[in-house]
């Protein structure tokens, strides 16, 4: 919370924050912190015949990430696409903070039921 308020720009610190807040039940305020980065929940991801599968498929892991960062941006609380990403960034020089935190996302977004989680 510290560093988000010390530089309220930088978007790990606040996308960290947007899942630790989550993974403490405080749903609203999660949502906040990802509505400011430009986020929102949507439809679950289908990794099945999606572009990010095929270019992975085709051996281009960085293309695949970042299709797979824009899929989240719009379907912001599935705990798969989280996953995905995080397994994907997770061996790429200077993604490893990042990867961490899409590993937390997935972690936070299975223990909370979507029943109990945001009410928008």
């Amino acid at each position: 919370m510290f560093a988000v308020q010390a530089e309220p720009d930088d978007w790990l610190s606040r996308y960290w924050l947007a899942w630790v807040e989550w993974s403490r039940g405080d749903t609203t305020a999660a949502l906040g912190h990802l509505e400011h980065l430009g986020m929102r929940p949507g439809q679950g991801f289908k990794w099945g015949s999606s572009w990010a599968e095929k270019t992975l498929a085709a051996g281009d892991s960085l293309k695949a990430i970042e299709l797979l960062r824009q899929a989240v941006r719009r379907q912001s609380l599935d705990p798969e696409l989280h996953r995905r990403l995080a397994s994907l960034a997770r061996n790429q020089p200077g993604l490893e903070a990042f990867a961490e935190v899409e590993a937390f996302a997935a972690r936070a977004l299975e223990r909370r039921p979507r029943a109990r989680g945001p009410t928008v």
